[in-house]
């Protein structure tokens, strides 16, 4: 017969322990003195400070540590062990004030940035290599060939080396912009929202590629233009806005609407170039983010966001509100978005699915910069094209609902077809309230724009014609005023 598990035994009485309580001796730590002066006392006197600063560095990591003297104030009340005087022999000395330590010194400073920061003959040999397209492994050979007890580590030669390719020395191209002429004028046309965002894996150079894209009258996505850039860094993003802005032929036009993901870089450089324009934010991305944290927070079994859910998990809330509500409301709630006119623009939904577009012409990540070129020509000329062939339909086709619609007499052949969708939209949801025609002024000159490099301006001069007229037929009275512009529907 099998015996019971023991939790399963009756009339077995569980022993009564007593809780051992542990009483930890009060113990003293000893105080650690260690004495570094040793080092210091036996400093020459130097003619020249740097030399005295340097003798001091090496007896220092001999100690095991490092001096800074950047942040030394002569006035301030922080302890300082060593100082340094110039005597009237016009020589330095150095006085140890205080060289004892409270805890012990370290073995080794492999690992310390101060210890492994580069010096100037050695940031100039990185340079040289890294001109010559030495890897960064064998530059870091060749530095402690050269210096055997040097601290520098992997992560201090990269630095460098992407500081080398960054400067303003470098004769190498750091960002390239490009547009299609044809682009031009569409942004011209239609400036009103801007939405851009970066892509990857686009050609053998490893640099991200950041598109801009615009929207017609028509709903149709167009791409302002593109641009290599070296770093995602600020720098760089006001660079290619500035580049995109000069693309404007009127000072006085500035987009309206930019829409950007959450990328600091990017979105103070849009505050920078155009600070006149809305920012908004990505609402996709943040609502993405939020997702994941709602499930990290609150687990799998809550589905819906909703009161009870927040007063259930108060850690989510506070992640909602100091990290999105409260940085992001004017760029993301509709109440505020809803102020401007984002023509329902809200993500960077169209930037992303130009991406996808523009990987179906650039087929592999080894193309050259010419090859992506072509690629992106190719893909702009059938983008021109259906944009135009939207425009036809709107400017010479009528859909059934419009045909004979006093409400739409005035607006047919005049705007979009999307914009009448808009307003039949409008129609349906005030039907209640009257029926009245609706005048083509009221309407954005947004939606009224049916070709590429159209004029803002609707007015049209027609001095000339009345000269013309009134010499013709001289007995006609016409009080026409020459200067004044006619406003022509």
């Amino acid at each position: 017969m099998v015996e019971p598990p023991l939790e399963l035994k009756p009339n077995i009485d569980e022993p009564a322990i007593e809780q051992a309580i542990v009483v930890e001796p009060d113990v003293e730590q000893p105080n650690v003195v260690v004495n570094t002066g040793n080092y210091f006392y036996q400093c020459e006197k130097y003619k020249v400070r740097d030399e005295m600063i340097e003798w001091c560095r090496k007896e220092a990591t001999k100690a095991g540590f490092t001096i800074v003297i950047g942040k030394s104030n002569n006035g301030g009340n922080r302890r300082k062990p060593l100082r340094g005087y110039f005597l009237a022999s016009r020589e330095w000395k150095l006085s140890v004030v205080c060289g004892e330590h409270n805890h012990e010194m370290e073995k080794t400073l492999e690992g310390h940035t101060l210890a492994g920061r580069l010096k100037p003959e050695e940031k100039e040999c990185v340079q040289e290599l890294t001109r010559n397209l030495v890897p960064p492994k064998n530059i870091l050979t060749t530095l402690k060939g050269r210096n055997p007890e040097s601290k520098t580590n992997m992560k201090q030669v990269y630095n460098a080396r992407e500081r080398t390719v960054g400067d303003g020395e470098s004769k190498t191209i750091q960002d390239f912009f490009w547009a299609h002429p044809e682009s031009v004028k569409l942004f011209n046309t239609f400036p009103t929202v801007l939405m851009m965002d970066s892509t990857y894996k686009t050609s053998k150079y490893k640099m991200p590629l950041f598109e801009i894209v615009g929207v017609t009258s028509t709903e149709d996505s167009f791409n302002v233009g593109f641009a290599f850039i070296a770093n995602e860094k600020e720098d760089n993003f006001i660079w290619a806005l500035e580049t995109c802005k000069s693309l404007l032929k009127s000072k006085d036009t500035f987009p309206k609407v930019i829409v950007t993901d959450r990328d600091k870089s990017l979105m103070n450089a849009v505050l920078i170039v155009f600070p006149n324009s809305t920012a908004l934010v990505c609402r996709y991305h943040v609502a993405k983010n939020v997702r994941a944290k709602f499930k990290a927070f609150c687990g799998a079994k809550e589905k819906n966001l909703d009161q009870k859910v927040f007063e259930k998990y108060p850690n989510f809330l506070n992640y909602v509100e100091t990290t999105v509500l409260d940085p992001l409301k004017e760029n993301l709630v509709s109440l505020w978005t809803n102020r401007v006119m984002h023509i329902g623009n809200t993500t960077t939904n169209r930037v992303e699915s130009q991406h996808g577009v523009l990987k179906q012409y650039v087929t592999d990540c080894k193309r050259n910069l010419v090859r992506v070129w072509d690629a992106t020509d190719q893909m702009l000329s059938n983008q021109l094209n259906k944009i135009k062939t939207s425009f036809g339909q709107s400017t010479t086709g009528v859909e059934h609902h419009f045909r004979n619609n006093f409400l739409y007499s005035k607006l047919v052949y005049n705007i979009s077809r999307q914009a009448l969708h808009f307003i039949r939209g409008e129609e349906d949801r005030s039907r209640e309230c009257g029926r009245n025609r609706k005048k083509l002024d009221e309407i954005n000159t947004h939606w009224k724009r049916l070709q590429i490099g159209e004029d803002d301006d609707d007015r049209v001069d027609c001095s000339k014609e009345f000269n013309a007229i009134q010499n013709e037929k001289g007995d006609m009275e016409m009080e026409t005023n020459k200067d004044d512009l006619i406003h022509v529907e």
